[in-house]
């Protein structure tokens, strides 16, 4: 078996898995209970797995043993929601904003999105407010939106804070000062988390603050984006 695999100078052991008949390389200084096993381990659970050095692999030449692929991450290119932000009013009650465009995951189907960006206060806020980027899922893959929202990049205003607080998910909830035209970026949240662990079919951000002043005029100065996360076999 020695000689099927060109490269087994950088590798100390392989882990098999006589219950399906596969084996994964280990580096060189991995051992069991480092990463690479708890790797192989999660993708055959309850299997009759263990580490072996390459030395005793011809013991087991009487059963063929194929080379086990990597599950790893992988990212779609980003892209800004449609959503706009400039001169948003402010609300006092949290309840009025802006909806974006629809995103649907019906044909991609990405496992998940992580969501970032960048939202600028306007002139002379008042200190100690909040802005709030929410997310809301569809209701089915028609798709159907509860309450106002319809999927296009629109002002609405939530019926009630009682319907806000069961049909919104918090993306960024950011402290904003009295800073005129401060920028205040966001870190990426993957949305997955937010709707039971799986991404919804379809989903809008929704926007809203009480800073008590409309945002800032220049839509250069806003942006949510989207990172489409997937799987690749290696």
């Amino acid at each position: 078996m020695r000689e099927q695999f060109a490269g087994w100078g950088l590798y100390d052991h392989s882990a098999v898995c006589l219950s399906c008949g596969h084996q994964h390389l280990i580096p060189k200084a991995e051992q069991i209970n480092e990463q690479p096993w708890l790797d192989w381990l999660t993708k055959h659970p309850g299997h009759e797995a263990f580490i072996l050095p390459h030395k005793l692999l011809s013991r087991l030449s009487a059963i063929p043993l194929m080379h086990n692929a990597d599950v790893k991450i992988a990212y779609a290119a980003s892209a800004e929601y449609t959503i706009t932000l400039a001169s948003l009013p402010s609300d006092t009650n949290l309840l009025a904003g802006q909806e974006s465009t629809g995103l649907s995951n019906t044909t991609n189907k990405y496992l998940d999105e992580l969501v970032a960006g960048k939202i600028t206060t306007g002139t002379t806020p008042t200190t100690a407010k909040q802005i709030e980027v929410l997310a809301v899922s569809a209701l089915n893959d028609t798709p159907t939106y509860p309450d106002v929202f319809d999927g296009t990049n629109s002002v609405e205003t939530i019926t009630s804070a009682d319907i806000k607080a069961a049909i919104v998910a918090p993306v960024a909830m950011i402290q904003t000062d009295a800073t005129s035209d401060r920028a205040y970026p966001f870190r990426p949240l993957g949305l997955r988390q937010l709707f039971g662990d799986g991404l919804p079919p379809a989903h809008v951000i929704f926007v809203t603050h009480s800073t008590a002043v409309n945002f800032n005029a220049i839509a250069a100065n806003h942006a949510i984006y989207h990172t489409p996360i997937y799987a690749t076999v290696i």
